[in-house]
C-alpha cells in the first residue's frame, strides 16, 4: 500500500453545527413565508389548503431534502461542489441556480426594508396610515383606487411609486436608509462564516420566538375578532347551522373548488421551494456541515421537516388575531410579481392596529418579528451564494483578500447598490419585474440538476439495502420530475398569461426576459466553457472527459464515513478534481521499506518541518503556498486527512509509523526542551517577524512572484496583516529596539541550553530539533544584514550546530537552493537517502 503525504493549499473541511444548532438553522424555512405567505394561502383556500401543503410536502420535501443532506455531508460540499464532482459538465446548472439564489436575495433583502421601516413606523401614535393623521392632498387624481388608510399610506408615503415602470423617479431616502441598515445588519451576521452563524442563530432564534410568544397572548386577549378570525380562515364561509345534506353538498363543493383547483397546490408548491430552498443550494450547504453518520443525518433531516411542517402553525396562532380576512392587502394584493401575503402583512394588519387602536409596541413587535425571521432566511441563502463566491475566487485574489471579512464587505456593498435600484419611486415596478420573470426557467435548472443527484447517491448507496436504495431513487426521481411539471404548467397556465407591464411599456418585457434567461445563459456558458477549458485533448476529448460521471474522494478522515455503524459506503478513492494537482508533493515509500530504518522517518520529519517552512524562499521555485483553515503552516494531508501545524503534523506521523524521536532521553530532558521549542516557536519567531516584515522587505520581496504595482499591493497587505497578528500576539506593541532586546535573550539562552552537546537534547536527534534547525537555519541563511544573524556569528555552537544538521540530512543543500527540481520532485532525496544509507 502506497501512501501519500501531500501538503495542500486549501482545506475545504466545513465547520460543523451540533444538533442544537442544527435545529435552530432550521427556522430558516419560515422565514419566507411564515407571517405573511401562509395565512394569505389559508385566507384564499381555506384550511384544505394544508390538505396539498403536507401531501406535497411528503411526495417533494421528504425526499429532495434527504438526498441533498446526504450528499451535502458525503461530499462536504454545496450543489456547485456535488456537480462538479459528478458530472463536471452540468457544473453550470449549479451555477446558474446559485446566480438565481443571489438575485432572490437582492429582491428579498428590499422586503426586509419594508419590515424594518414598519417597526420604527410603527410606533408613532397615532399610527401614521390612520385617517386621522393621514394627508389627503397627496396624489389627488388616483385616491380614490385606495380603500383604506394604510393601503393607501404604504403606496404614497413608503413606495412613494409611480404609475408606471417608464417613470423612474427619484429616490425614496427612508426606504434607502432602512435598506443600508439592512445590509449592514445582514453583513455582522455573516461576516465570519458558519461558525458565527450558528452563534447568531443561537441569539436570534429565541429571540424571535419570544416576541411572537408576546405578540400571540395580547392578540387573542385583546383583539375582539381573534376567534373569528381564526375559524374564519380555516372554515370560510362555511356554516355549521345548516342541515345535514346541506352540509354535505357544501362540503363537496368546497372541495371541489379548492383542491380541484390547481392554484392551490401550485402555491403550496411555490412555498415548498422558496421556503426551504429545495433548489437554491441551502439544503445540500446544511448537509455539508453536519458528519456524515447515519444516525446523526436522519436526526438532521427529521429536524428539518418537523420544524418546517410545525412552526408555520406557532405563526399562524399567533399573526391570526391581527389579520382581517376580507382585507387581503389591497391594490398591490392582485399585482404580478408581488411576494404573496406581503400586502396583508403591511396593510390588513396595519389596518387592525389602528382600527382597535392597539398598542403601538406590539404593532412594531409584529413587523419586528416578520424583519427577523427575514433574517434568518435571508442569512442561509447569501451563505450559500458566499461560500461558493468565496471558494471560486482565483488563489491570487486570495492572498490579496486575505480576510473573510473584507470580501464579504464588498459583496455586500455590491449588493447594497444594485438592491437601491428597487427603493426609488419607480423601483418598485423593477422589483415585481424582476420577481416574476426570475423563475420562469427554474423547471429546466430542476430537471438538469436531479440527473447528477440521483448519480451520487446510487453510487454512494450501491453496497447497502438494495430496496431501500431502489425506493428512495424512485422517490427521489418522481419528487423534481413532479415540480417541473406542475411548475411549467404553473408558468404557462398562470404566468406567461398575465401581462407584467402596460401595454406603453412593452419594453420592459426585455428586460424581464432577461433576467430569466440570464442565469441559465451565464451559469451553464461560464460553467461548460470554464469545464471544458480545464480539460485535455481535443474538443471532442474535453466534451467526453466532462461528461463522464465520476465521483468524488471525501475530505475527511475515512473510518468517520465507512463503518459497518454508520451503514454508510465508500465511494471511488481516486483524488477530487480540485486536488489532483497539489504543489507541496512529499512521496513517501511504502510502510515496510520506511519503517526500517528510523533514521529515514527522522530525516522526513526534519524535512517536513523544515521545507514547509523554508519552500517559499526559492525564487525559482513553481508552486504557490496558501495557509490551513488555522491560517498557519506546515499542514498535511496524509491518506486523504488534513493535519494542521507542524507539532501536530510531526505527533500523527510518530503514532502512524510507529517511531519515537525523543526515545533516548528521559521525559525530564524532553520537557525542558519542549519548554526551550515553545520559546523559540512563540516569542522568538516572532521577533524574527518584527524584522523581515519592518522596515526593510528585501528579502520577503524574493520570494513574492510579482513586480511592480502588485508587488507593492502584496507587500503592503502583507506587512499589514503580520503587524495586526503581532499587535494581537503582544510583542508589537514594543518598540524595535524593545523587541530585538526579547529577541538576542532568547537566542543567548537558546545557545546556553545547546552548549557543547551535538543536539539540542544529546548526541542524538529529538523532536526538538526538528523545530529548532527550522527557526535557526532561517536566522543563518535567509536573514542578512539582521541583529537576529549578527548575533548568531557571535554565537558559533548555533552555527556549527546548523551545518551540522545540514550535512546529516541535507547533503544536497545547494543543488536545493540553485535548482526548482527541488520542489517538484522531492521522492529522490529520500531514495537517494536510503541509497546512501
Amino acid at each position: 500500500m502506497t501512501e501519500d503525504l501531500t501538503f495542500v493549499c486549501r482545506e475545504a473541511t466545513p465547520v460543523r453545527w451540533n444538533l442544537l444548532q442544527f435545529a435552530l438553522i432550521c427556522s430558516y424555512t419560515v422565514g419566507y413565508s411564515g407571517l405573511t405567505s401562509f395565512p394569505y394561502y389559508l385566507v384564499r383556500h381555506t384550511g384544505l389548503f394544508l390538505v396539498a401543503f403536507y401531501s406535497l410536502a411528503v411526495l417533494i420535501c421528504v425526499p429532495v431534502c434527504y438526498v441533498q443532506l446526504k450528499l451535502g455531508s458525503l461530499f462536504r460540499s454545496g450543489t456547485v461542489g456535488i456537480i462538479g464532482s459528478i458530472m463536471p459538465l452540468f457544473k453550470g446548472a449549479g451555477i446558474a441556480l446559485l446566480i438565481m439564489t443571489y438575485i432572490r436575495c437582492l429582491m428579498f433583502s428590499v422586503e426586509m426594508s419594508y419590515g424594518l421601516f414598519y417597526t420604527f413606523a410603527s410606533l408613532q401614535q397615532p399610527f401614521p396610515w390612520s385617517l386621522s393623521k393621514y394627508n389627503k392632498t397627496l396624489w389627488p387624481s388616483i385616491i380614490g383606487i385606495y380603500d383604506s388608510g394604510a393601503d393607501r399610506y404604504l403606496n404614497l408615503d413608503v413606495l412613494e411609486r409611480t404609475e408606471h415602470i417608464g417613470e423612474s423617479g427619484t429616490l425614496v431616502w427612508h426606504l434607502s436608509l432602512v435598506l443600508l441598515a439592512t445590509w449592514i445588519i445582514i453583513y455582522f451576521c455573516v461576516f465570519r462564516g458558519a461558525a458565527w452563524i450558528g452563534k447568531v442563530f443561537m441569539v436570534l432564534c429565541p429571540v424571535t420566538m419570544g416576541i411572537l410568544g408576546i405578540i400571540l397572548i395580547y392578540g387573542h386577549a385583546v383583539v375582539p375578532t381573534a376567534e373569528k378570525t381564526f375559524s374564519y380562515m380555516f372554515l370560510g364561509y362555511f356554516d355549521i347551522s345548516k342541515t345535514e345534506d346541506e352540509v354535505k353538498n357544501e362540503v363537496g363543493q368546497a372541495i371541489k373548488n379548492h383542491l380541484g383547483d390547481p392554484k392551490t397546490w401550485m402555491d403550496a408548491l411555490i412555498m415548498h421551494i422558496y421556503s426551504m430552498g429545495l433548489w437554491s443550494g441551502v439544503v445540500p450547504m446544511l448537509g455539508s456541515h453536519l458528519p456524515n453518520k447515519k444516525v446523526l443525518l436522519n436526526t438532521a433531516w427529521m429536524l428539518l421537516l418537523l420544524t418546517y411542517g410545525l412552526l408555520p402553525h406557532w405563526l399562524l396562532v399567533a399573526i391570526v388575531p391581527y389579520i382581517n380576512p376580507q382585507d387581503i392587502g389591497g391594490v398591490l394584493s392582485s399585482t404580478p410579481g408581488m411576494k404573496q401575503g406581503l400586502p396583508v402583512l403591511l396593510v390588513s394588519v396595519a389596518n387592525t392596529f389602528s382600527q382597535y387602536n392597539l398598542s403601538p409596541v406590539i404593532a412594531s413587535m409584529v413587523y419586528l418579528s416578520f424583519f427577523l425571521l427575514a433574517l434568518l432566511h435571508q442569512i442561509i441563502h447569501l451563505e450559500v451564494v458566499l461560500d461558493s463566491f468565496l471558494l471560486s475566487l482565483p488563489t491570487s485574489l486570495h492572498r490579496f483578500l486575505n480576510r473573510r471579512e473584507y470580501t464579504i464587505a464588498i459583496v455586500c456593498f455590491f449588493s447594497l447598490l444594485v438592491s437601491l435600484s428597487c427603493v426609488c419611486q419607480g423601483g418598485f415596478h423593477l422589483y415585481t419585474l424582476v420577481n416574476n420573470y426570475l423563475d420562469r426557467y427554474l423547471c429546466v435548472l430542476i430537471l438538469i440538476t436531479t440527473v447528477p443527484f440521483i448519480i451520487a447517491y446510487i453510487k454512494q448507496e450501491s453496497l447497502h439495502f438494495p430496496i431501500e436504495r431502489a425506493c428512495m431513487t424512485m422517490w427521489f426521481g418522481i419528487a423534481p420530475l413532479s415540480a417541473a411539471c406542475l411548475l411549467t404548467y404553473f408558468m404557462i397556465r398562470y404566468v406567461y398569461a398575465t401581462p407584467v407591464v402596460g401595454y406603453e411599456e412593452r419594453w420592459a418585457n426585455g428586460i424581464g426576459w432577461a433576467i430569466a434567461a440570464g442565469p441559465i445563459v451565464l451559469g451553464i456558458g461560464l460553467g461548460t466553457f470554464f469545464v471544458l477549458h480545464n480539460q485535455k485533448g481535443t474538443l471532442k476529448e474535453r466534451f467526453l472527459q466532462s461528461l463522464r460521471i465520476e465521483t468524488t474522494v471525501l475530505e475527511t478522515n475515512q473510518s468517520e464515513f465507512d463503518s459497518v455503524e454508520t451503514g454508510d459506503t465508500p465511494l471511488n478513492r481516486s483524488p477530487p478534481t480540485e486536488m489532483k494537482k497539489r504543489p507541496l508533493d512529499f512521496d513517501i515509500e511504502t510502510v515496510d521499506d520506511i519503517c526500517a530504518d528510523e533514521e529515514i522517518n527522522t530525516v522526513k520529519i526534519v524535512e517536513v518541518t523544515l521545507q514547509s517552512k523554508d519552500k517559499s524562499k526559492a525564487a525559482d521555485s513553481d508552486h504557490s503556498v496558501t495557509f490551513s483553515s488555522k491560517g498557519k503552516l506546515p499542514w498535511m494531508v496524509y491518506n486523504d486527512k488534513p493535519v494542521a501545524d507542524s507539532q501536530f503534523c510531526i505527533e500523527y506521523l510518530n503514532k502512524k509509523l510507529g517511531i519515537n524521536l525523543n526515545k533516548a532521553y528521559a521525559d525530564l530532558d524532553v520537557s525542558v526542551g519542549r519548554a526551550f521549542q515553545k520559546m523559540a516557536e512563540e516569542e522568538f519567531y516572532w521577533t524574527m517577524c518584527a524584522v523581515t516584515f519592518g522596515e526593510d522587505l528585501t528579502e520577503v520581496k524574493k520570494v513574492l512572484p510579482y513586480k511592480g504595482i502588485e508587488l507593492w499591493i502584496k507587500l503592503t497587505a502583507i506587512k499589514h496583516v503580520v503587524q495586526k497578528e503581532m499587535w494581537g500576539h503582544g510583542i508589537g506593541r514594543h518598540n524595535s529596539k524593545e523587541i530585538w532586546s526579547i529577541g538576542e535573550r532568547d537566542l543567548h539562552a537558546i545557545s546556553t541550553f545547546l552548549g557543547k552537546k551535538k543536539y539540542f537534547l544529546g548526541d542524538e536527534p529529538s523532536e526538538v530539533d526538528c523545530a529548532m534547525f527550522a527557526m535557526l537555519a532561517m536566522v543563518k541563511w535567509n536573514m542578512p544584514k539582521t541583529p537576529h544573524e549578527s548575533l548568531m556569528k557571535k554565537l558559533t555552537n548555533l552555527g556549527a550546530y546548523c551545518e551540522r544538521m545540514k550535512e546529516r540530512y541535507w547533503p544536497d543543500w545547494e543543488e536545493c537552493s540553485r535548482s526548482s527540481k527541488k520542489f517538484k520532485d522531492d521522492s529522490y532525496i529520500l531514495k537517494n537517502r536510503q541509497k546512501s544509507k
